[in-house]
């Protein structure tokens, strides 16, 4: 079967509606779905037991969510019921001889098709809590319900409001209907076609009387697709009692049913969304009740950040103005949001100063102040605040950073991520889902340079919702070295604190810490009363080469520093003494080797003298050793250019004993011996 266009956005409109919570039929919203039970079988028939018994203990067990809307009952009882247009329930439903238990209206192809057809049976008793737990898809009310018992008159009025208004703009609710009718409640049949005491004394709750409008429902639109649609919508109803029924057993009942294309099975399906009962029309006057109430918002509603929400009232008999107020704080205090108004929705936004609490919306009557109505307590938008790192705090780089927050109507997922830029680029920086978490300790602050930044906290499930910190510093710490410092300064071939005159040699030295690139060693003759000319290591050296001066210095000091900084100087604490005060001759000639003559006299008590001939300009030392091997003199130690040389040793420190001198040039090496005996 081809579908019309009509008909398939129909079926969008009721499915995308399923999802929503539904209300019952009196002032106070509950938003419960009631079962339809629509009886469509009867007790007088000895062909329905099953459906009498089945009507009889599901209406015990549910109450006033059970109504048998139609009833093969007894002639007696006016089947098939009218209405005041003079249609029929079995003449709309097309019921044949053999009547099929329909629930919720919810059968292939609609109405049109009939019963008799043996498809879409739902009398099972697993299928009306189902029923009962379908989405709610209107707010549904009967209000103003009055009672003439002088013209047997009732009347009442139907209030429908969709639960999601800004959902219904966008849809097309041409194919709703409402149908009211009268129910009255304790009638009894006994089982036709049985002996005496047979299933007898059947009784039936809630059956349908008579039915208001038209049987198949009275069409509708809500209204949503207008720029400003006025909600709820109100129907209105007026049925006559009969003279033979009980008006202290009567109930006001209304549904709303809508159609539905299922597009997988390309089939037609109308279903009923309400079945709120009123209590009996006994207990009504001839005056409808004057109050107010309010529809939405409802618990549990999503009011959203700067955006207008509609409140949604209504009211009944004589009011015709309110006043709207909302309170954060519990009615310890209240805010007006208008103090006169008859425009429902009434746009309204709500504070951003006011986020976070819970709100509840006060509807009151203008003209009398007693006549008021509460809605249900339902959370505002969600507000985080980032407590820490506060203004200024100085964040270290590479550590774990605490972030702190205080939040209100936020969900169980916290992200957080920081920034460097002002906001521009934000940087990941973890997740933690805990709806009661107020602080996060896993955050290691990146290792980059010194820098201003803010942290921001948001709500994993609703990214509108969120805080960024007070700017602080993520502070990088710079280790300064120390300052260099040389330890020690040493000087290559010195001997007992002496060397020799115009003799090359190495320095060395230790430091702590770098101390520049080039290295500055100067020395002093008049023990640092002046330092003389300098001579320099350049690179990260540990030796540089020095020649030291000609002749004699007695006493000699050294010291060292960086062109960098002078402050981490070091000064040798021993003087050196620098040549000999032994006079050493020449004595002319020119030799061919080098030779040492045995010392004269020998042994000596003063004085003795020792010849020696150098063949070539050369350095050359002659060392004077005890028997145990100490060095005691050294009688040359510089560089001597070839010739003959005569040089004395002087016994005045020396004790008695025996004595080795040495002379050393080159590779070659001459060995005397000498006694002392003073």
């Amino acid at each position: 079967m081809i579908l019309s266009t009509t008909f398939k956005r129909m079926a969008f409109v009721i499915l995308a509606l399923s999802s929503l919570l539904f209300a019952a039929s009196d002032s106070s919203a509950q938003y419960t779905r009631h079962a339809v039970f629509e009886e469509v079988t009867g007790t007088w028939c000895q062909y329905c037991p099953p459906g009498a018994w089945y009507s009889d203990s599901t209406e015990h067990k549910y109450g006033d969510n059970f109504v048998a809307i139609a009833w093969h009952g007894p002639v007696a009882y006016a089947e098939p019921f009218a209405t005041e247009a003079g249609d029929t329930l079995v003449a709309s439903f097309q019921i044949g001889g053999y009547p099929t238990a329909l629930l919720n209206r919810a059968y292939s192809g609609g109405f049109s098709q009939g019963a008799s057809m043996g498809i879409g049976v739902y009398t099972q008793a697993a299928q009306v809590p189902k029923e009962m737990n379908k989405p709610a898809v209107v707010d549904f009310r009967i209000v103003n319900l009055t009672y003439n018992a002088g013209t047997k008159d009732v009347e009442f009025d139907v209030d429908i409001t969709p639960l999601d208004i800004t959902k219904m703009m966008k849809e097309d609710t041409a194919e709703y209907a409402t149908v009211a009718v009268l129910t009255e409640d304790d009638l009894a049949s006994d089982q036709t076609h049985f002996s005496a005491g047979q299933l007898e004394g059947f009784i039936h709750h809630n059956v349908v009387r008579k039915v208001g409008g038209k049987v198949m429902g009275d069409k509708f639109t809500l209204g949503t697709l207008l720029a400003s649609p006025t909600l709820p919508v109100r129907r209105h109803y007026r049925m006559k009692i009969e003279g033979d029924w009980n008006p202290d057993k009567i109930k006001a009942k209304a549904f709303v049913m809508g159609s539905y294309i299922d597009e997988k099975k390309n089939v037609k399906y109308t279903e009923i969304y309400d079945a709120g009962q009123s209590p009996y029309v006994g207990a009504f006057g001839p005056e409808a009740v004057d109050a107010v109430w309010v529809v939405l918002p409802k618990a549990g509603y999503t009011i959203k950040k700067a955006t207008p929400t509609n409140i949604i009232w209504s009211k009944s008999g004589a009011t015709t103005s309110v006043k709207i107020e909302y309170t954060v704080d519990g009615g310890a205090t209240w805010t007006t949001v208008i103090a006169s108004t008859n425009q429902s929705p009434y746009a309204w936004t709500l504070p951003e100063a006011d986020y976070g609490k819970t709100a509840q919306i006060r509807i009151t009557d203008v003209s009398n102040a007693a006549i008021k109505a509460l809605s249900a307590e339902f959370p505002t938008p969600g507000v985080i605040a980032v407590t820490k790192p506060a203004l200024n705090d100085s964040v270290k780089a590479g550590e774990a950073t605490l972030i702190t927050w205080t939040k209100a109507n936020t969900s169980g997922r916290f992200e957080f991520h920081y920034s460097t830029n002002g906001g521009i680029k934000w940087n990941y920086i973890g997740v933690l889902n805990n709806a009661d978490a107020t602080a996060y300790s896993g955050w290691i602050v990146p290792d980059i340079a010194t820098t201003p930044a803010v942290v921001r906290v948001r709500d994993g499930n609703d990214t509108t919702i969120f805080s960024v910190s007070s700017s602080f510093i993520i502070h990088k710490e710079v280790v300064t070295p120390k300052p260099g410092k040389f330890l020690s300064l040493t000087m290559a071939g010195v001997v007992n604190n002496k060397i020799g005159s115009s003799e090359p040699t190495t320095f060395s030295w230790t430091k702590e810490n770098e101390v520049g690139a080039t290295k500055t060693i100067q020395i002093s003759t008049d023990n640092g009363a002046s330092w003389g000319p300098a001579t320099t290591a350049t690179g990260d050296v540990s030796f540089t080469d020095y020649t030291t001066p000609a002749g004699h210095i007695p006493a000699a000091l050294f010291r060292i520093y960086s062109a960098l900084d002078q402050s981490d100087m070091y000064t040798m604490t021993t003087p050196i003494e620098i040549g000999s005060n032994i006079s050493v001759k020449n004595i002319g000639g020119a030799p061919t080797a080098f030779t040492m003559s045995a010392n004269y006299p020998n042994p000596f008590a003063s004085t003795t003298n020792i010849n020696f001939e150098v063949p070539e300009r050369n350095f050359v030392t002659i060392i004077v050793r005890n028997e145990l091997g100490v060095e005691v003199a050294r009688l040359v130690n510089e560089n001597l250019d070839a010739g003959k040389y005569s040089v004395d040793l002087s016994a005045a420190n020396l004790s008695n004993g025996l004595y080795t001198y040495i002379l050393e040039s080159g590779s070659t090496k001459l060995v005397g011996k000498m006694t002392i005996v003073k």
